[in-house]
C-alpha cells in the first residue's frame, strides 16, 4: 500500500516539474519572439512628410524615423522631383 503511495506522489511531482518546465520554456519563446517583433518595428516610420518647392525639387516626399531617450533625434528619406528649366 505504501509503495503505491509513493509512487503516486513521484507521479504527481513529475507532473508538476514537466507542467514548470514547459512554462518556462514557454515564456522564454514569447521573450524572443517579442524580441524579434520589436527590431522590425523599429524600422516601420514613424512620420512622413510632403513638400511643395523647397531646397529638394519642386515636389518631394519622404519618411522618417525618430528616436533617442526621448525621440530628440530624427532621421528623413526624401525623393524629390526636379523638372528640366530653362531661360534664355
Amino acid at each position: 500500500m505504501t509503495v503505491k503511495r509513493y509512487r503516486f506522489k513521484y507521479i504527481i511531482l513529475f507532473i508538476i516539474q514537466l507542467s514548470s518546465v514547459t512554462a518556462f520554456a514557454q515564456s522564454n519563446y514569447e521573450k524572443r519572439i517579442e524580441k524579434r517583433l520589436s527590431f522590425w518595428e523599429k524600422l516601420i516610420p514613424t512620420h512622413h512628410q510632403i513638400q511643395y518647392a523647397g531646397g529638394l525639387g519642386l515636389v518631394s516626399g519622404g519618411a522618417g524615423w525618430e528616436y533617442g531617450n526621448k525621440n530628440q533625434w530624427e532621421t528623413d528619406l526624401s525623393i524629390g522631383f526636379l523638372p528640366r528649366y530653362s531661360t534664355e
